[in-house]
């Protein structure tokens, strides 16, 4: 592939994954649409300065724009449904997202390589040990009742060594966050996808969690600690391409990240303390309460009290069969959000550390409009609304040191 069509690849990949239309980009360039389109063919060169003003328009090195596109990085993502599809759709915007993060990170001098502990599990079917994460790809793997213990003796482990002592799942976020996991909350534009993850050597350990309005709480936060299972539990896979494989096989290492989170966010010792409830239920709606205080969807609550024994099989499959016989599977009873304590926790821990990095590096003159945009996924209007805080929060300094004189 020739030079100029390489560009023009590049470039036509960076719009997309940032819905930049031919008229914004012309507009900034102060070109014709039709040059333009001559650019992003391949059928013009792109003199050196247009070059450098598209580089610093998506935010990303020069050179980036002028090497021959690679092949996808490789993503664990919340569900194997389009895994291939939706991989290539957002790996551009992803990889932009991290880059532009990383390296305004090192800039400030902020901590950007943190790595949790890494289980290689075995398991044993048929008498023959099967190590996960080098023989992913084998049917013989299934969920046995001693991989089921080993996760939930990881997740219990995590819990302490994150000093987690209460059942508050976003506390536990913003601990995540703290020692150095980079949580980013950003609208997929759609439902599809809950959240994905990304390891680097360099670059640490990321999770992208949608945030779409379509999105509930209970799955924004379960699909976080579903992500972080993935991290601890199945990081070789990261350097691996899962394209041409069967679903089943990335099915089983969702369904391990699924027990693992399960376990990670309603742990027994915590649960045993409404014994009183659940030894005497009558009513699903005497739920409510446990679930806004473990901070998790009902149908996660119900699975977690089958697992410990309060509730048999056969009444999780009843509750199941409801939810889809009346189409609530996507319905969240009691939803989180409508509880305002938990709401307003959610509003500060959302993006919490990002923006305290965004915000140093405005202050500092390193970060604008493009740079929020892009590590945040966010528009003009947004990212605008965003640098107006960090205006009045720059303000106070001087407003309190003049206050303080009087």
């Amino acid at each position: 592939m020739d030079l100029a069509r390489s560009i023009g690849n590049n470039i036509r990949s960076l719009m997309e994954s940032r819905s930049i239309t031919t008229v914004e980009l012309a507009k900034t360039l102060s070109i014709s649409r039709q040059t333009l389109q001559n650019y992003l063919k391949g059928n013009s060169v792109i003199d050196s300065v247009k070059l450098m003003e598209i580089a610093n328009f998506f935010s990303v090195p020069i050179n980036d724009l002028m090497v021959s596109p690679q092949e996808p990085s490789n993503f664990l993502f919340r569900t194997a449904l389009n895994y291939q599809l939706a991989t290539d759709t957002i790996a551009n915007k992803i990889m932009s997202s991290i880059y532009t993060y990383y390296t305004l990170a090192k800039k400030l001098g902020s901590q950007i390589s943190y790595f949790p502990e890494q289980y290689n599990l075995v398991i044993n079917v048929n008498n023959s040990p099967i190590d996960i994460n080098f023989e992913w790809n084998t049917t013989k793997l299934k969920m046995t009742e001693e991989l089921e213990i080993e996760l939930r003796n990881i997740a219990l482990e995590q819990r302490k060594k994150l000093g987690i002592y209460d059942t508050n799942a976003l506390g536990a976020i913003s601990l995540l966050q703290q020692k150095g996991i980079h949580i980013l909350f950003v609208d997929f534009g759609n439902s599809q996808t809950s959240g994905l993850s990304y390891v680097d050597e360099e670059k640490g350990c990321y999770i992208f969690v949608n945030c779409n309005e379509q999105m509930t709480l209970e799955r924004i936060i379960f699909t976080i600690f579903h992500e972080y299972g993935h991290i601890i539990l199945h990081r070789p896979l990261y350097k691996r391409r899962l394209y041409n494989i069967e679903n089943n096989n990335l099915n089983f290492l969702d369904k391990m990240a699924n027990v693992f989170a399960g376990y990670f966010l309603v742990p027994f010792e915590h649960l045993s303390n409404y014994n009183s409830i659940l030894n005497n239920m009558t009513s699903i709606n005497q739920l409510f309460p446990i679930k806004h205080s473990f901070q998790v969807s009902l149908q996660t609550l119900v699975l977690s009290l089958c697992n410990y024994n309060y509730v048999n099989k056969t009444f999780v499959n009843n509750f199941f069969s409801y939810l889809r016989k009346n189409k609530l599977m996507e319905i969240e009873p009691a939803p989180l959000i409508e509880n305002s304590e938990i709401k307003h926790s959610y509003e500060s821990i959302k993006n919490a550390k990002i923006l305290e990095l965004l915000r140093n590096g405005y202050i500092q003159g390193i970060v604008g409009i493009p740079e929020i945009k892009n590590i945040l996924w966010l528009n003009d209007t947004q990212a605008n609304k965003i640098t107006k805080e960090f205006d009045c929060f720059h303000s106070f300094p001087d407003f309190f040191s003049t206050f303080s004189t009087q």
